[in-house]
């Protein structure tokens, strides 16, 4: 019986130490196992819900990138739009004052990220590459290329894209 009850504990220390937890709230990193045993390293979700936000993650994913200049082009949505430069690629970003606003234009964009209709006007436009439209609470972010590494960032931090190419 003894025998037994310490066997019972040792498993259960050595599977709770073989748990990778991370205390860390803000962590970017853990481990997912796969079907076959191996495991793969996998970013997790940073709170990311504003353009200043935005910013923050991409700090902490070790991403360098430039704010863009004051834009004078016209923004395909109801706020301006902002945008960041990694490299030569451009994520445009939309922060709203409220989650219902968000929505509102989200929706106006079709599955495919070609065409905007918003209330007074339909926007049909020609990408230079595959676009990619992600949201989340007040922000819609949308990045025109084929960067993996960006892609699983936004993928990481805001899901599935709403709109666009899809990967």
């Amino acid at each position: 019986m003894k025998k037994t009850v310490l066997l019972v504990i040792f498993s259960l220390i050595l599977l709770l130490s073989s748990c990778n937890v991370n205390a860390d709230k803000g962590g970017r990193s853990g481990m997912n196992n796969n079907t076959d045993g191996s495991t793969d390293e996998v970013e997790e979700k940073i709170a990311a819900d504003s353009y200043a936000g935005f910013l923050d993650a991409l700090k902490k994913s070790g991403f360098e990138y430039t704010e863009g200049d004051e834009s004078s082009e016209e923004s395909f949505f109801s706020v301006e739009r902002q945008y960041v430069l990694i490299g030569d690629d451009i994520i445009s970003l939309y922060e709203y004052e409220t989650n219902e606003a968000m929505e509102a234009d989200a929706a106006c964009v079709d599955s495919g990220g070609c065409s905007i209709n918003v209330p007074g006007r339909s926007v049909c436009i020609s990408w230079v590459s595959l676009p990619h439209f992600y949201k989340n609470e007040n922000l819609i972010i949308n990045y025109v290329g084929e960067n993996e590494q960006i892609l699983d960032f936004l993928e990481a931090n805001y899901g599935k894209e709403f709109a666009g190419a899809g990967r």
